[in-house]
């Protein structure tokens, strides 16, 4: 290939093959997703998800290299869904009431946008994280919500409107708990209290109830913050 077709080939994009090469691993590994999502690392097979995938098992191993390569990217996918949906530079931007909820808002639609990270993170939890650990990426994208929560509720501090006291990896915790909990627990909780948890008006109804919680948890004129607010 000559320098001018090269050229002509980036200003057209990745080559056929490359973009061919994309989209099967994408196939392969929203197929692997939800196998994983399902029946957890020990139970999903490579089998099962070539034959959702509708690919050769042994582009699975190029791709991917193994099972346990294979779920750890169907991780980072989830993981990385959720980490986009929080959007710290947004939430940065905003006042510190604004942001604190626009970070648990944004938290608990993410979690919806993302139905197979509570599945994959409860397998990965049963393997001790050992999946976790291997990738620099999941590190990369959470090493930043301490240093995030931190920035807002510093500014609130020095406004007078947080109370001091409040450790951030303790607040993500209760953020992540209030958000994700009627989630993981849809199907029995929907039975045993007779409605449905994932009903539009529920899910509004829980978003609000989750985002006050929070701010109550932390303003000092919590009352009138929410009034204001309403």
């Amino acid at each position: 290939m000559s320098q001018n077709d090269a050229i002509h080939q980036d200003k057209r994009g990745p080559a056929k093959g490359q973009r061919k090469s994309d989209r099967s691993r994408a196939t392969i590994l929203a197929a692997a997703t939800k196998e994983f999502s399902r029946k957890g690392f020990d139970g999903a097979r490579i089998d099962q998800i070539a034959s959702r995938s509708k690919v050769n098992k042994n582009l699975i191993y190029l791709y991917f290299g193994n099972k346990d390569g294979l779920f750890l990217a169907a991780l980072e996918s989830v993981y990385l869904k959720l980490r986009e949906a929080q959007d710290d530079p947004h939430v940065l931007s905003l006042d510190p009431v604004a942001g604190i909820r626009e970070f648990v808002r944004s938290t608990f639609r993410g979690f919806l946008a993302a139905p197979d990270l509570i599945s994959l993170a409860a397998s990965e939890n049963v393997h001790r994280a050992a999946h976790l650990k291997k990738s620099p990426i999941i590190k990369k994208l959470y090493n930043r919500i301490p240093a995030t929560l931190d920035e807002l509720y510093r500014k609130g501090l020095r406004e007078g409107q947080f109370r001091p006291g409040i450790d951030m990896i303790e607040l993500y915790i209760s953020i992540v708990s209030v958000c994700s909990y009627h989630i993981s627990n849809q199907y029995t909780l929907s039975i045993l209290l007779q409605t449905d948890l994932m009903a539009d008006e529920r899910l509004d109804l829980r978003e609000q109830h989750s985002t006050n919680m929070i701010l109550r948890h932390l303003c000092i004129d919590a009352d009138r913050i929410l009034a204001a607010s309403t």
